[in-house]
């Protein structure tokens, strides 16, 4: 399923994806086997009953552990500080909620999964697997951050981990259309019409795979961003309770837990944006790559007709992670979503300033 790369980061790379794979299955959060001769992936409908049992036995186990959590330094807490236990009970609530609905509504679409899925496979065996314009910059990059973020959040149990598939795509995406960036800048040296046509192909079958990929994850990812915005929030204004009022030693190693904690999801939502900012930002500059074409004077009426096909093609089929018709998943939006955590965040301390 995955083919071998060479050098010591590649060899990561390949290592990290079919990890990821392996432990996808057996987190019961990937439903599909792989048929090596078909080299298609298949859906399974023990692996479907098996990874519902399990996830929402995980969900009921970390809400015992958390009912479990009521000590003696939390109950000073909530003395002190009432408010802290209904925003956490109401930040309780919405985690759960979401993650049932993001287990149920993945496992639901997973055919639409399956589908994107074997497009890629597909796309990677025929046309990307063996291209020669080197390997895409931040590819790498992101495979290794992503898989460290992972093996947190499976330490830090979280119970959002099937969204990961949604990034993972999304970064096999961007490399895709940096590869196809980088072929027809090769192609302005050496036209080849027959070959921009098949880029053209290419390039809106990945649109075709984003919007697919985009509606199968609406609902989760509008949620996920949702609950990770939630928990900045309050595990931001639980670090500054302890720092002001309830500062001993072993509040101490509380607030470093609770501040790393915090370092991690801000990490892992950044990255998140950051990924599908990266290539959207790459498929803007197909249309600039084009352009350059214009330059050429002695085009033949076919390749001048392919390429104002496909600078119309960039032009109205754009590649954009949109979500319930809602927002676009970009830098612009994280910094809209990081001013309101820290508004909200002040908000709170404002409402119960006399108890900090």
């Amino acid at each position: 399923m995955f083919r071998y790369y060479t050098g010591c980061r590649r060899k990561w790379v390949y290592f990290i994806l079919k990890s990821t794979y392996y432990g996808s299955v057996g987190l019961g959060l990937f439903p599909f086997t792989f048929n090596s001769k078909l080299k298609r992936l298949q859906r399974s409908k023990w692996l479907i009953a098996y990874g519902l049992a399990l996830n929402f036995s995980l969900i009921g186990l970390t809400l015992f552990l958390n009912g479990a959590r009521e000590n003696i330094l939390w109950m000073d807490i909530y003395i002190r500080n009432p408010s802290v236990k209904y925003i956490e009970i109401i930040g309780g609530v919405f985690s759960v909620l979401t993650a049932c609905v993001i287990h149920l509504k993945t496992f639901w679409n997973n055919q639409k999964l399956l589908t994107i899925l074997n497009k890629l496979l597909v796309l990677e065996f025929m046309h990307f697997g063996n291209q020669s314009h080197g390997e895409c910059p931040k590819f790498e990059y992101f495979v290794i951050q992503k898989f460290i973020f992972i093996a947190l959040d499976i330490i830090l149990f979280s119970p959002l981990l099937s969204v990961m598939h949604f990034h993972l795509i999304a970064i096999c995406i961007y490399r895709y259309v940096w590869i196809i960036n980088a072929e027809l800048l090769d192609l302005k040296q050496r036209m080849n019409s027959s070959r921009v046509r098949l880029l053209l192909q290419l390039y809106g079958q990945l649109i075709d795979i984003n919007d697919l990929l985009t509606d199968t994850y609406d609902y989760q990812m509008t949620l996920y961003l949702g609950t990770v915005l939630t928990a900045n929030i309050i595990i931001s204004f639980i670090f500054i309770i302890f720092w002001t009022r309830l500062l001993n030693p072993k509040t101490i190693i509380i607030s470093v837990m609770f501040s790393l904690a915090l370092v991690i999801k801000f990490s892992d939502f950044w990255l998140a944006i950051t990924i599908c900012d990266q290539a959207e930002k790459t498929a803007r500059e197909t249309s600039t790559i084009l352009k350059l074409y214009n330059e050429i004077n002695d085009l033949d009426v076919e390749t001048e007709q392919i390429l104002t096909e496909f600078s119309l093609f960039c032009s109205h089929r754009r590649l954009q992670f949109f979500h319930c018709k809602l927002f676009a998943v970009n830098h612009q939006m994280g910094f809209q979503m990081l001013i309101t955590c820290v508004l909200y965040l002040i908000f709170l301390v404002q409402f119960d300033y006399m108890n900090l």
